[in-house]
């Protein structure tokens, strides 16, 4: 039982950290490029990556939510922020984006897990 709960808490930290990584990817492309710009970028667009991210926010916290509901809520956290900032780009609502991607910015980047 400890090796799959060892391999379940391990799936769950890949999984916020790929929250973070995307998280992070939308900030900086919110900070260097034009909202246009950010617009016409598909396969994937920044809609699609919000969608794939909600599915994992989805995982997280319905595996994590027993032993750290903490991560499983920041998990759901960032990727509300991440859909968001997608709707504003798809608007392209600039003073929108800015506003959510500085609340997102505001948020710590770290990898905390609950206890082992």
């Amino acid at each position: 039982m400890e090796k799959l709960d060892a391999e379940l808490k391990n799936f769950v930290e890949t999984s916020y950290e790929q929250i973070l990584v995307n998280a992070q990817i939308f900030l900086d492309n919110v900070k260097t490029i034009d909202i246009k710009i950010l617009k016409k970028k598909d396969d994937p667009s920044f809609a699609e990556i919000a969608k794939d991210m909600d599915r994992v926010a989805d995982l997280v916290d319905s595996l994590a939510g027993d032993f750290d509901p903490h991560l499983a809520g920041q998990a759901l956290e960032y990727v509300f922020l991440m859909k968001r900032m997608a709707l504003a780009i798809g608007n392209e609502n600039a003073e929108e984006l800015n506003r959510l991607a500085g609340e997102l910015d505001s948020k710590p980047f770290v990898l905390n897990v609950g206890p082992s």
